[in-house]
């Protein structure tokens, strides 16, 4: 079976967004996050696919970048995930289905060379 995994973002707005603290108030939808935890939480998906078990039919797609602010996108009154913010479900589900295909195709020269 194959895998594609969406990386998972910190709620901070993108992978290289650093500078929070730890349970500093982002949105009503993080309040009181564990930044760090969200942090490693990453670090291991990223890390699947180079695990032996996993190498070969496991693969990331990079997701953190497509965080969209409340103020602009979204704010619907609810407490969902990402805001209910449809343009950001979308671009995850895009990276996602990318990166699978990226993967069916490895696999596919994979088998072609063996």
């Amino acid at each position: 079976m194959l895998v594609s995994i969406g990386v998972t973002g910190t709620a901070t707005g993108g992978r290289d967004d650093t500078e929070l603290k730890e349970n500093q108030q982002i949105s009503d939808n993080y309040r009181n996050a564990d930044i760090n935890g969200m942090k490693k939480l990453a670090k291991t998906q990223l890390a699947i696919p180079k695990m032996e078990a996993f190498r070969g039919n496991t693969i990331t797609a990079e997701t953190r970048d497509i965080w969209r602010p409340r103020e602009t996108h979204g704010d619907r009154g609810t407490q969902t995930h990402w805001m209910a913010n449809g343009e950001g479900n979308w671009l995850i589900g895009e990276a996602m289905g990318k990166a699978m295909l990226e993967l069916i195709e490895a696999t596919k020269l994979h088998r072609v060379e063996n």
